[in-house]
């Protein structure tokens, strides 16, 4: 069971998610304005001269392909531990798609918890292991790709060098985790008896709990491996689909290997869904292979594709999810 709070520590709580969202709000809005304060509307639009509209079909497969695979994905995670159809799993992701626009690192993924645990399906707990293991996978997939088409281009820069080691810290993590059971060991476990450690051991508990669960397949685990790889795949597809929509020249490679390297600085929780730390990183990866002006078209129209318009498919959806934690509340003896 999740711990209860009482009054005062959720008015704490919400104090504090009030400042950060006004802090990071401020962040995107901020480093927006030193962005765009060079550019007037006619230069905006002048980049969109040679744009090769057909492209724009290879961008909506591509994302029809990221929604599809990752209800896939989630229904095959699931159904370890419930019943669920793939409409009820399309429709937790499209829900979670529109949350994430609106708060840090893609926390809205965790509303799938929330909805399937309110609805009595899974435990808190066992709900909370399934979307932290998706998004390490998630993490884990896209430093894989990312990692590949950065063999290629060498990196030229220090943010560039910086996040290659990230991402193979973040691989090699993943890969640990299925080969080692930290809170298992005699002094971790000490650990957990003394009081304000024992939440770091029971965090630790629920980061293993899916992928240690006995009715959990390895094949069915590599399963999902190969489907989380196929749709950052697919994200790596539609970044290039929104370079060739621009005209833009450049490598798909070093397209992917700059592209995933902002995807990873838009991840800091410092902004609002990356909104301006991704755009500045961009205008500063692309330096020498796009214009200062394509450069900024490119991350706009980046937040446009990856994160409006999702949100905007995502909120009926998102409503619908809300009315299933109605109705099992009103269902006697839900809890």
């Amino acid at each position: 069971m999740p711990p209860r709070f009482d009054g005062a520590r959720e008015q704490s709580g919400c104090v504090k998610r009030l400042v950060h969202g006004i802090l990071a709000f401020g962040i995107s809005a901020a480093i927006l304005w030193l962005l765009y304060r060079k550019l007037d509307m006619a230069t905006c639009v002048a980049v969109f001269e040679n744009a090769r509209y057909p492209h724009l079909l290879g961008i909506a497969i591509t994302q029809a392909g990221i929604y599809l695979l990752s209800a896939w994905r989630w229904l095959t995670m699931a159904r370890i531990y419930c019943r669920l159809s793939y409409v009820e799993s399309l429709t937790l992701n499209l829900s979670s798609s529109a949350l994430n626009a609106i708060v840090p690192s893609k926390l809205g993924s965790f509303a799938k918890a929330y909805f399937l645990n309110r609805r009595g399906r899974v435990d808190a707990k066992a709900a909370l292991s399934l979307v932290i293991y998706e998004r390490l996978s998630d993490l884990a997939a896209m430093s894989a790709v990312f990692l590949a088409a950065a063999a290629w281009p060498r990196a030229d820069s220090a943010l560039m060098s910086v996040t290659l080691l990230a991402a193979a810290a973040m691989l090699l993590g993943f890969i640990a985790l299925h080969l080692v059971r930290v809170s298992r060991w005699g002094l971790v476990a000490r650990a957990g008896r003394v009081r304000g450690l024992s939440k770091i051991v029971e965090w630790a508990d629920v980061l293993h709990l899916f992928h240690d669960n006995p009715d959990l397949p390895a094949a069915k685990l590599w399963k999902i491996h190969a489907m989380t790889l196929a749709l950052w795949l697919c994200h790596a597809a539609q970044l290039v689909f929104l370079f060739r929509f621009l005209d833009l020249r450049v490598p798909e490679l070093a397209i992917v290997a700059h592209m995933f390297c902002a995807l990873f600085v838009g991840l800091l929780p410092v902004s609002v869904a990356g909104v301006g730390t991704r755009d500045l990183a961009i205008v500063q990866l692309f330096q020498g292979m796009l214009t200062y002006p394509q450069a900024v078209v490119v991350g706009g129209m980046t937040t446009l594709v990856r994160y409006i318009v999702p949100t905007l498919i995502g909120l009926p959806f998102l409503a619908i999810s809300g009315s299933w934690r109605i109705k099992a509340e009103a269902e006697p003896g839900k809890k």
